[in-house]
Protein backbone atom coordinates (compact mmCIF):
# COMPACT_ATOMS: atom_id res chain seq x y z
CA UNK A 1 0.00 0.00 0.00
CA UNK A 2 3.08 2.41 1.01
CA UNK A 3 4.48 1.64 -2.73
CA UNK A 4 1.52 2.48 -4.46
CA UNK A 5 0.86 5.67 -2.40
CA UNK A 6 4.40 6.35 -3.40
CA UNK A 7 3.50 6.11 -7.23
CA UNK A 8 0.57 8.20 -7.00
CA UNK A 9 2.28 11.14 -5.60
CA UNK A 10 4.93 10.85 -8.00
CA UNK A 11 2.22 11.04 -10.65
CA UNK A 12 0.40 13.91 -9.06
CA UNK A 13 3.71 15.52 -9.32
CA UNK A 14 4.55 14.74 -12.82
CA UNK A 15 0.75 15.79 -13.70
CA UNK A 16 0.84 19.30 -12.20
CA UNK A 17 4.28 20.40 -11.58
CA UNK A 18 2.98 22.32 -14.93
CA UNK A 19 0.55 23.76 -13.81
CA UNK A 20 1.95 24.56 -10.04
CA UNK A 21 4.81 26.51 -12.61
CA UNK A 22 2.44 28.14 -14.73
CA UNK A 23 2.62 31.57 -12.41
CA UNK A 24 6.35 31.95 -12.32
CA UNK A 25 6.37 31.89 -16.36
CA UNK A 26 3.19 33.82 -16.23
CA UNK A 27 5.02 36.56 -14.63
CA UNK A 28 8.11 36.57 -16.81
CA UNK A 29 6.44 36.21 -19.67
CA UNK A 30 5.73 39.84 -20.77
CA UNK A 31 9.31 41.12 -19.95
CA UNK A 32 9.92 38.53 -23.03
CA UNK A 33 6.61 38.77 -25.14
CA UNK A 34 7.46 42.33 -25.79
CA UNK A 35 10.15 41.55 -28.08
CA UNK A 36 8.08 38.66 -29.68
CA UNK A 37 5.84 39.08 -33.45
CA UNK A 38 2.14 38.81 -32.53
CA UNK A 39 1.53 35.91 -34.56
CA UNK A 40 4.55 33.80 -33.10
CA UNK A 41 3.53 34.94 -29.38
CA UNK A 42 1.04 32.07 -28.40
CA UNK A 43 3.87 29.30 -29.84
CA UNK A 44 6.57 30.72 -28.35
CA UNK A 45 4.87 31.54 -25.00
CA UNK A 46 4.05 27.69 -24.65
CA UNK A 47 7.30 26.76 -26.03
CA UNK A 48 8.44 28.95 -23.07
CA UNK A 49 7.20 27.56 -20.48
CA UNK A 50 7.92 23.68 -21.70
CA UNK A 51 11.70 24.89 -21.71
CA UNK A 52 11.19 26.39 -17.77
CA UNK A 53 10.18 22.85 -16.85
CA UNK A 54 12.42 20.87 -18.00
CA UNK A 55 15.39 23.07 -16.93
CA UNK A 56 14.19 23.41 -13.53
CA UNK A 57 13.56 19.30 -13.93
CA UNK A 58 17.24 18.79 -15.68
CA UNK A 59 18.50 20.84 -12.15
CA UNK A 60 16.37 18.63 -10.22
CA UNK A 61 17.89 15.42 -11.63
CA UNK A 62 22.01 17.49 -11.48
CA UNK A 63 21.73 17.85 -7.81
CA UNK A 64 20.15 14.88 -6.01
CA UNK A 65 19.96 16.12 -2.61
CA UNK A 66 18.33 19.41 -2.62
CA UNK A 67 17.63 19.82 1.21
CA UNK A 68 20.83 22.41 1.65
CA UNK A 69 20.25 24.32 -1.02
CA UNK A 70 16.00 24.62 0.37
CA UNK A 71 17.34 25.61 3.05
CA UNK A 72 19.78 28.11 1.44
CA UNK A 73 16.64 29.59 -0.06
CA UNK A 74 14.30 29.98 2.63
CA UNK A 75 17.08 31.09 5.29
CA UNK A 76 17.42 34.10 2.28
CA UNK A 77 13.84 34.86 1.26
CA UNK A 78 11.32 33.37 3.79
CA UNK A 79 13.73 35.43 6.67
CA UNK A 80 13.01 38.48 4.30
CA UNK A 81 9.79 37.83 3.15
CA UNK A 82 7.78 37.18 7.28
CA UNK A 83 10.30 39.64 8.79
CA UNK A 84 12.01 42.27 6.72
CA UNK A 85 9.14 43.19 4.00
CA UNK A 86 6.41 43.40 6.94
CA UNK A 87 8.82 45.51 9.20
CA UNK A 88 9.21 47.81 6.05
CA UNK A 89 5.40 47.88 4.84
CA UNK A 90 5.24 48.56 8.74
CA UNK A 91 7.57 51.88 8.72
CA UNK A 92 6.30 53.14 5.15
CA UNK A 93 2.36 52.78 6.23
CA UNK A 94 3.11 54.91 10.16
CA UNK A 95 6.02 57.31 9.03
CA UNK A 96 3.55 60.24 7.90
CA UNK A 97 1.13 59.87 10.51
CA UNK A 98 3.69 59.42 13.34
CA UNK A 99 5.89 56.76 14.62
CA UNK A 100 4.12 56.72 18.21
CA UNK A 101 5.07 57.66 21.52
CA UNK A 102 9.10 57.90 21.97
CA UNK A 103 9.09 56.89 18.40
CA UNK A 104 7.68 52.69 19.89
CA UNK A 105 7.09 51.82 16.04
CA UNK A 106 10.32 52.87 14.83
CA UNK A 107 12.10 50.99 18.25
CA UNK A 108 9.81 48.05 17.60
CA UNK A 109 10.80 47.65 13.68
CA UNK A 110 14.47 48.64 14.56
CA UNK A 111 14.28 45.82 16.90
CA UNK A 112 12.40 43.34 14.08
CA UNK A 113 15.22 44.42 11.58
CA UNK A 114 17.97 43.49 13.51
CA UNK A 115 16.44 40.22 14.29
CA UNK A 116 15.85 39.38 10.38
CA UNK A 117 19.51 40.17 9.67
CA UNK A 118 20.46 37.59 12.79
CA UNK A 119 18.58 34.88 11.10
CA UNK A 120 19.27 36.22 7.68
CA UNK A 121 23.24 35.81 8.48
CA UNK A 122 22.74 32.62 10.43
CA UNK A 123 20.54 30.96 7.93
CA UNK A 124 22.83 31.92 5.34
CA UNK A 125 26.18 30.82 7.43
CA UNK A 126 24.64 27.34 8.09
CA UNK A 127 23.08 26.48 4.38
CA UNK A 128 26.52 27.34 3.34
CA UNK A 129 28.54 25.21 5.67
CA UNK A 130 26.11 22.15 4.73
CA UNK A 131 26.47 22.97 0.99
CA UNK A 132 29.79 22.95 1.18
CA UNK A 133 30.09 19.79 3.67
CA UNK A 134 27.99 17.71 1.43
CA UNK A 135 29.46 18.48 -1.82
CA UNK A 136 33.00 18.23 -0.64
Amino acid sequence: MAQVVKILIAVAILFTYGLQFFIATDITWPMLGKHVDKRWSSTLQNLYRILTVAITVCVAIAVPNLGPIISLVGAVCYSTLGLLCPVMIDLVTNWEGGLGTWYWVLWKDSFIILFWLAALLTGTYTSVLDIITMYS
